[in-house]
């Protein structure tokens, strides 16, 4: 008579651990992303060991996000429209694991444009006879500016800014 003796086999999926031992997540990602103004769309790199849920908490017109949620080592693109105004915008990404044991905050900024002023007629030198006169010129700008006379008595402006 031969016998044979089975032996038990386990069988586990990745990502299972044994029973009685809790999985230790792993959640990362950059907390400061700054973008150039003219990006109309960029990345936030996650690394992960586990499933994560992502929620824009802060953001501006037009801030997009690819995804709500992923598993793992994932990128969330962020989509966006071109900063065409000198200040710079902000948003706030809030990246949690699905247990929520683990949460990052992730700060992004779009910067602005630079600012320009651009004086246009005769802006070197503004004379005038003693009876008065006018010089126009014409400035253009994508920023506030303002005239600031150094006190000349009769000098006028308009608009100053």
């Amino acid at each position: 008579m031969i016998m044979i003796a089975s032996v038990p086999t386990l069988i586990a999926c990745s990502g299972d651990e044994p029973q009685g031992t809790p999985s230790k997540e792993m959640l990362d990602v950059n907390p400061d992303k700054v973008i150039d103004a003219n990006s109309i769309s960029d990345t936030i790199a996650v690394k992960a060991n586990c499933r994560w849920r992502v929620e824009l908490v802060k953001g501006w017109d037009g801030l997009e996000l690819n995804t709500q949620e992923g598993n793992g080592n994932e990128a969330i693109r962020l989509d966006m429209q071109k900063n065409t105004q000198t200040t710079t915008r902000e948003g706030v990404l809030c990246v949690k694991s699905n247990t929520g044991v683990i949460v990052k905050t992730v700060n992004v900024k779009q910067r602005g444009i630079d600012a320009y002023v651009e004086v246009v007629g005769n802006k070197d030198v503004i004379e005038e006879s003693y009876e008065g006169g006018q010089q126009p010129v014409t400035i253009n700008s994508n920023a506030e500016w303002e005239i600031i006379s150094d006190g000349v008595a009769g000098f006028h402006c308009e608009p100053l800014s």
